[in-house]
């Protein structure tokens, strides 16, 4: 019996410290999508940041498939779902303020990733979503991801929580 409250006991207190504690990690990666997952961080450890300053996201992408490879635009940004970076930005009074942009940003073309593989690129998130109001945003990446001509499909990173300090 006493093992058992033990336990019991454990359990409620990891999940209480998850749930009252700071923000959530912000290495995890987002849902599996058709074998791809996604996975949002800052360029660096910092996860707070002075108003308007500027900053790069890391966005990292990888297959978990074994047997088909794919491909996607890499370093382009966009508004609305397509070949950018589409990222969804709420600010801490839980005001949308998402980028508006029609591609916009540094494209090097598609990039190819085998079963089993992964990548990574910077994205300069600040050039085109300016965070100047103090308190913590959310952010959530959105790729469109190509398998051929035909067929595309979005993946979503993990939410990444950025604190803005005056």
């Amino acid at each position: 019996m006493k093992t058992h409250f033990y336990v019991f006991f454990v359990m409620v207190a990891l999940v209480a410290s998850r749930a009252l504690g700071d923000s959530p990690v912000t290495n995890e990666w987002g849902a599996i999508s058709n074998g791809v997952q996604m996975s949002i961080s800052f360029d660096g450890k910092k996860r707070e940041i002075k108003t308007n300053e500027e900053f790069q996201l890391l966005v990292s992408i990888k297959n978990l498939g074994t047997t088909n490879a794919w491909s996607y635009l890499g370093g382009m940004a966009n508004s609305e779902l397509g070949n950018g970076l589409h990222c969804v930005v709420i600010s801490p009074s839980g005001k949308d303020v998402s980028p508006s942009v029609k591609f916009r940003g540094e494209a090097f073309g598609f990039i190819n990733c085998p079963p089993g593989g992964g990548e990574s690129f910077k994205f300069n998130l600040s050039r085109i979503c300016r965070l100047d109001e103090m308190g913590t945003y959310k952010i959530i990446a959105q790729k469109s991801i190509y398998f051929d001509v035909k067929k595309s499909w979005v993946v979503t990173s993990n939410p990444l929580f950025v604190k803005v300090v005056p």
